[in-house]
């Protein structure tokens, strides 16, 4: 055993020498430390000096040789080597008074003998770590070795000053701390180094922070739109868009595309960013959606003037179109300087002045040029002439009564009806309607016209006011119709009479169970529903019958109903009661032709219209009446063929007092019809004093009309 241990120190350097083998007579109790060949005098001969000390004579005894592995060992600094540092390998030295520590055993006593020191050796090793920056580390060795240990850690094989324990605990780390850490551990045997561990220091994570905000758009609709965000913060982030506040389906990018927007895209966007530590929410940017730019539209057209030398002219023009919109007027085709607004002001105006003026309104996608409108300059004013005299009416009592006149002469024209030569106060229109009229009002009625020359006063109407029940009269029969199965059918009858009326529809004179209104519907027909539909209209008075309608049901293809426009008069458009008021409608039918064009205030029929002739579209893009056939079905068939339209005419001469909702019901030849859009329009009792309001005469005039007819 001693050998063995002796052996184990070989590879030691031998550090210090003696001067000289004689000084050892003075440290008989202590090997020095020095160079072998000086131990060896005392150790290693086989037969030492003279003066050869118990230790060493035994040393030589026991057939050891002296190394520089055993010449090194001083634990305890003193520059010599002795026993204990030897671990007395042969053990024949005694202790006495030359040992200045005392601690060399006795070496014929092996139960004296210090036990063998073991080295250390790392049985637990400090592991890797991966942390945020602030958190606590600690990191942790154990190993096993004589005692005591000692322990020394190391950041990247630098000693870390006061690091002396068996675990090295870290606080609050920052990046810096990130490295390579290891222990060394030793005892009198030797050391032991660990493995290294690696601290790894993650930044701490950061919240979302909006580096580039989305920014609002204007687009047209149609156009593409994205929005983009751009934010900082601890990856991953995650993004959620948003619009008006509300999430929007897998919108879930930096960026938002928008395809082909539309109107019900307009709103506010904006996206919240999150991640682990938080969420930040962008800017709203706002998304305005445009309407697809329109080319102007002319919806009215200057009208035509006769006027005295002096007077004051205006032209207006009203016209539809993404703005803005730009306006040239044009006398004679030539454009007038400085005339670009919407209305056209003629001060004083003479003779010269006399001519045709249009105007071109102009925007980014086109162009629209207004009808012309002539302007006619009299020279001498004339008296007021009545060219319509108003017609004497036999009416029920609670019914309605309207007069009308219709008189030439020098603008402006004054009226004032009369009754009995009386004036009526405030009745100063061309028309006077009276409501609900009683046995009172009966009587004559007449009206002077007047202008700057002079007055006219019409024949005088007698009004005759019933006042028993009258029977029911047929004023507005159902008509035939032809249809496809599986088409609605609406018949109608308009009847006066005196109230309350009702009604009973028959299918060839047999009752129709609840059919009992002024109008049949018929929805979904079928070949059984063909056949012949009247109605007959009873009050306490007396009955009416209508005439008898044919319904024809076919079973060709699908009949394609007509197009049915109202363009006079315009929407919220004003009249005075007792004004004739015009009604146009442009009507067509691409796979047949138009064989009805019936208006309505309401559900109340104002009667079946004339057609004034097909209109074409020009080479010039103007349109141009075109001639009419003197057989009625051979106009409609001409004036309702694919792409063509027809104009339809009629007159309404009684409107009351109030709103009133103006439609137009076309009808083909297969008994399909189409109700038009409603023009709701205003008819009032006078004209407002100090009002600039105007009426008709904005509208299409009846010299137009005649050329339109021609």
């Amino acid at each position: 055993m001693k050998l063995k241990y002796l052996l184990s120190l070989l590879g030691l350097s031998f550090l210090l020498a003696v001067p000289d083998a004689s000084a050892l007579s003075s440290y008989q109790s202590r090997v020095p430390n020095g160079t072998v060949s000086s131990c060896d005098t005392c150790h290693n001969l086989v037969s030492g000096p003279p003066n050869l000390n118990p230790f060493g004579s035994a040393f030589r005894d026991a057939g050891l040789r002296w190394t520089p592995a055993l010449a090194v060992l001083d634990s305890d600094g003193d520059g010599f080597s002795n026993g204990r540092e030897l671990g007395d390998p042969a053990g024949s030295w005694t202790a006495g008074t030359p040992n200045p520590t005392g601690t060399i055993t006795n070496p014929g006593d092996p139960a004296s003998h210090p036990a063998t020191a073991t080295a250390p050796a790392i049985t637990t090793q400090p592991v890797s770590q991966t942390v945020t920056a602030g958190a606590n580390v600690t990191f942790t060795v154990a190993a096993t070795g004589t005692a005591p240990l000692t322990y020394q850690w190391q950041k990247d094989t630098v000693n870390i000053t006061g690091a002396t324990s068996a675990s090295l605990m870290l606080t609050g780390v920052i990046a810096g701390d990130a490295g390579s850490y290891r222990a060394v551990v030793s005892n009198a045997a030797g050391t032991a180094t660990s493995d290294a561990a690696t601290l790894t220091v993650n930044p701490a994570p950061a919240a979302p922070s909006i580096t580039m905000q989305p920014t609002s758009q204007a687009v047209m609709a149609g156009a593409d739109v994205t929005f983009t965000v751009a934010a900082t913060g601890t990856a991953p982030l995650t993004y959620q868009w948003q619009k008006n506040t509300v999430n929007i389906t897998g919108a879930t990018s930096a960026s938002l595309m928008l395809t082909s927007v539309t109107a019900g895209d307009a709103g506010s966007y904006r996206a919240v960013v999150s991640n682990t530590a938080g969420t930040a929410t962008s800017d709203a940017a706002t998304l305005t959606v445009n309407p697809a730019p329109v080319a102007p539209a002319i919806t009215t057209q200057p009208a035509s003037q006769t006027v005295m030398v002096g007077a004051n002219v205006t032209l207006s023009v009203v016209a539809t179109g993404t703005a803005p919109l730009s306006y040239q007027w044009q006398k004679d085709t030539v454009n007038i300087p400085a005339a670009t607004n919407d209305t056209l002001v003629l001060n004083s105006v003479l003779v010269l002045d006399a001519g045709s003026y249009r105007v071109i309104v102009t925007n980014i996608v086109g162009s629209a040029t207004s009808d012309e409108a002539t302007i006619t300059v009299n020279t001498a004013p004339v008296a007021p002439e009545i060219t319509t005299q108003p017609a004497s009416q036999d009416v029920p009592a609670g019914g309605n009564a309207t007069f009308t006149v219709v008189a030439t002469g020098t603008a402006p024209l004054a009226y004032q009806w009369q009754k009995d030569t009386a004036n009526i106060t405030g009745a100063t229109s061309a028309t006077l309607t009276l409501t609900g009229v009683t046995a009172g009002d009966a009587g004559s009625y007449r009206v002077v016209v007047t202008n700057s020359v002079g007055s006219a006063t019409s024949e005088a109407a007698i009004l005759t006011v019933n006042t028993g029940p009258v029977a029911p009269v047929i004023t507005t029969q159902p008509t035939s119709q032809t249809v496809l199965v599986g088409a609605d059918v609406s018949f109608k009858v308009v009847a006066t009479g005196t109230a309350p009326l009702s009604y009973q529809w028959q299918k060839d004179t047999v009752n129709i169970a609840g059919a009992t209104g002024d109008t049949l519907a018929l929805t979904g027909v079928v070949s059984g529903d063909a056949g012949s539909y009247r109605v007959v209209v009873s009050n306490a008075a007396g009955s009416a019958t209508s005439d008898a309608a044919t319904l024809t049901v076919n079973t060709q293809q699908e009949n394609v109903p007509p197009a049915v426009q109202i363009i006079q008069p315009r929407e919220g458009r004003k009249y005075f009661s007792g004004r004739e008021i015009r009604l146009l409608a442009l009507a067509s039918d691409s796979d047949g032709t138009v064989t009805e064009v019936e208006f309505f205030d309401g559900e109340t029929s104002l009667g079946v219209a004339k057609s004034l002739g097909r209109r074409h579209e020009g080479e010039d893009g103007e349109n141009h009446p075109a001639a009419t056939s003197d057989d009625d079905s051979s106009e409609r068939t001409q004036s309702s063929l694919n792409g063509v339209s027809a104009l339809y005419s009629i007159k309404w001469d009684n409107a009351s007092v109030g709103d009133h909702t103006i439609t137009a019901k076309a009808t083909d030849n297969l008994g399909a019809s189409t109700v038009s859009a409603p023009v709701k329009i205003t008819v009032t009792s006078k004209k407002p004093r100090g009002s600039d309001h105007r009426e008709s005469d904005t509208e299409v005039t009846e010299s137009r009309l005649e050329e339109i007819s021609r």
